[in-house]
């Protein structure tokens, strides 16, 4: 015996089935804009102080204040700028408007992304890092922050979260996330560097490109006191806030770091000028 299926009779159903996919799908976009709103009114400026930075990033750690360092970049630049600002560590304010962390409130004003952050800031507080240095060489050093952030960066980030091995151990030892928490940041990292590219590539290929990377940056920086000479840039930021995570963060732990150890005094010195020049409270901001 066939069963017969009225097409009349399940219109309504096909019509619910549809209605309720709507509903999904447009709750899943207006959720989270409601939930970002919420939270953009917990630092309005009628809640927060006048001129005062709020710097939303991640939690503090033992041995680095900030184990993004696009955090400590951020957070160095409003040291060397002597802006005032507070540290917001809570998770739950760690991802702004454009899911990015860090990011800053300041007056009523929400930006993300550490590079428009720091953009944001020279304007509004006229910027106030000064040197004299030529068009040319602040040219290298952008050119030195891209190579840092777009490039050095995801070469680290395999070791840490793809690569299966020593950089998930350290993650969890020193971050102590816990083992389905890496295992989620693996398929999600792995993901990304394939779209990226630099995870295409096999892993020595990679840890070649890496030590050359690190190698050129060591030969910029030379017997300079900062990136560029006498004076610090604006990109110094960029420069100790990734290359502090190599002596102090979890990517201490890692053969790259004990490389960097022992080729390049020069960065260690650097790394070690910097934090002595710009966080005399360090040690007071580690996670206790």
């Amino acid at each position: 015996m066939k069963l017969q299926l009225d097409t009349d009779q399940l219109l309504p159903w096909i019509g619910a089935g549809v209605s309720l996919g709507g509903l999904i799908v447009a709750a899943s976009f207006v959720i989270p804009k409601l939930l970002i709103r919420r939270k953009l009114s917990r630092f309005s400026a009628d809640k927060c102080q006048k001129n005062v930075v709020i710097l939303h990033g991640t939690r503090r750690t033992a041995g680095i204040p900030a184990a993004s360092p696009f955090v400590l970049k951020l957070e160095t630049f409003i040291r060397m700028a002597n802006i005032p600002y507070k540290y917001d560590g809570n998770l739950s304010n760690s991802l702004g408007p454009k899911g990015k962390c860090p990011w800053l409130s300041l007056n009523g004003e929400h930006v993300a992304d550490s590079q428009i952050c720091i953009e944001f800031l020279q304007k509004k507080f006229d910027n106030p890092i000064h040197n004299s240095y030529s068009e040319k060489e602040l040219a290298i050093a952008r050119m030195v922050r891209i190579s840092l952030e777009d490039k050095i960066y995801w070469e680290l980030l395999l070791w840490a979260f793809v690569w299966p091995g020593d950089g998930q151990i350290a993650v969890q030892k020193f971050l102590k996330f816990p083992y389905l928490l890496v295992k989620y940041f693996n398929r999600h990292y792995t993901k990304l560097a394939w779209a990226h590219g630099v995870g295409r590539h096999d892993k020595e290929t990679v840890k070649s490109w890496l030590l050359k990377d690190v190698s050129a940056v060591a030969e910029i920086l030379g017997d300079n006191k900062f990136l560029l000479g006498e004076d610090p840039c604006v990109e110094d930021a960029c420069v100790f806030g990734c290359l502090s995570q190599l002596l102090w963060g979890y990517q201490s732990m890692s053969h790259h770091a004990a490389v960097i150890r022992e080729r390049h005094q020069n960065i260690v010195d650097y790394c070690n000028r910097m934090k002595e020049l710009y966080y005399p409270d360090w040690d007071q901001l580690l996670e206790k």
